[in-house]
C-alpha cells in the first residue's frame, strides 16, 4: 500500500518549473520485495533529471536522468524494494521531476503507476486496463487467474473483472494480511465486477 501525491511548481509565466511526487509506503504485507514505478505519458526529452528515488537491489538499469533504460516512455523507479523503504525515514520518500525547460500542462500527460513483483521486473501489476511498460514479460498474460487480453485493451484483471490493482482517492485502510480486500469491503466484488457501475 503506498500513499502518494504529486505538486506540480509552476514559475511566474504559469509553466511547470518541476513535478514533485512525494510517497509513503504504508504496508508492505508478506515477504516479497516488491517494487514501485510511474511511467509517465510524456517525451523524455522534456526531462532534465529525476532525484529521490531508491534503488537498492542493482536490478534496476537507469541512464544518466535517472529514467529506466529501454522504455519508449519515461519510467521513473521510485523504489525496487518495499522492505529496504519502508522502515526508512518512516517509509516518506521524495522524488522530483526536473524539466530542462518549464513545460505546459498538456506537455505531461498522464501517470501509469505500477508494482513489479518479488525482484522480477518483468512481472508488471498495473491498474485495470493500464498497458504494461516496454520490459513487461507479456508471457505471464492470460496465465493463472490473469484474464488480460492485449489484443482488446483488457488488463489486469480477473475473468470477472477484479482488478490486480487498485487507485483510491483517499486514504485506505487496509485488511488484515491475507485477508481478501471484499472480506473487509463487502461491497468491492459488486463494484469490481460491474465495472464500477454500482456503488461507485
Amino acid at each position: 500500500v503506498v500513499n502518494y501525491r504529486y505538486t506540480h511548481v509552476y514559475n511566474a509565466a504559469g509553466l511547470i518549473h518541476e513535478t514533485v511526487f512525494d510517497f509513503i509506503i504504508k504496508n508492505v504485507g508478506g515477504s516479497f520485495r516488491n517494487g514501485f514505478g510511474i511511467e509517465v505519458n510524456t517525451t523524455a526529452d522534456l526531462i532534465k533529471e529525476i532525484t529521490g528515488y531508491s534503488h537498492t537491489t542493482g536490478i534496476i538499469s537507469i541512464d544518466g536522468k535517472g529514467l529506466e533504460n529501454n522504455q519508449t516512455k519515461p519510467v521513473i523507479i521510485v523504489f525496487d524494494d518495499a522492505w529496504a523503504n519502508v522502515n526508512q525515514n518512516d517509509g516518506r520518500m521524495r522524488v522530483t521531476i526536473h524539466y530542462n525547460q518549464p513545460i505546459a500542462n498538456n506537455q505531461l500527460g498522464s501517470l501509469n503507476p505500477f508494482i513489479f513483483i518479488d525482484g522480477d521486473r518483468g512481472r508488471e501489476v498495473h491498474l485495470v486496463d493500464m498497458e504494461p511498460t516496454d520490459l513487461m514479460d507479456t508471457s505471464l498474460f492470460g496465465t493463472a487467474d490473469d484474464d488480460s487480453n492485449p489484443a482488446i485493451g483488457r488488463y489486469y484483471r480477473n475473468s470477472t473483472n477484479l482488478p490486480w490493482g487498485i487507485n483510491i482517492l483517499y486514504d485506505f485502510t487496509f485488511p488484515k494480511e491475507k485477508m481478501a480486500i471484499n472480506m473487509g469491503y463487502t461491497m468491492f466484488s459488486s463494484w469490481a465486477v460491474s465495472g464500477g457501475s454500482q456503488f461507485g
